[in-house]
């Protein structure tokens, strides 16, 4: 069943269910190297919520008798589900931004790899949502 919806999605899903899965990743690698430091896994239960929910659109949208009527353009859900997680991402590198420093020096760079990992992730899912909206938008 997941290898129909996965041959089913374009390239931009395709992107997007990819960075979401690097932010599930970064979530789960946080928990495990941060040693219960439950701040610095991912962007928090905020961002992996929201990468959960884009892999959820993303398969309910193309799953083979998924019949949903959406409340907003399928794109623009897309969209805004990634740029929350994409702010969410930026806030929280912003705030270990300061400690970067001190956290390389005395062995965090667990928690610099899953800054990173989820920074990346975040990244990917918004350029690949922000592609799937410009190619659906309707010409101006």
């Amino acid at each position: 069943m997941l290898q129909q919806v996965w041959a089913k999605i374009n390239s931009h899903e395709r992107l997007a269910v990819i960075g979401a899965a690097l932010i599930v990743a970064s979530y789960l690698l946080g928990l495990v190297l941060s040693h219960g430091f439950v701040s610095v896994a991912g962007t928090g239960s905020l961002g992996l919520l929201g990468a959960i929910a884009v892999i959820v659109v993303v398969y309910l949208k193309n799953a083979p008798d998924s019949k949903i009527t959406w409340p907003a353009p399928y794109a623009t859900i897309l969209l805004a589900i990634s740029a929350v997680v994409a702010v969410l991402a930026a806030l929280q590198l912003l705030q270990f931004i300061g400690i970067i420093g001190l956290l390389a020096e005395y062995g965090g760079i667990s928690v610099l790899l899953v800054l990173g990992l989820n920074w990346v992730g975040a990244a990917v899912m918004v350029w690949g949502a922000y592609q799937e909206y410009q190619a659906k938008a309707p010409a101006a």
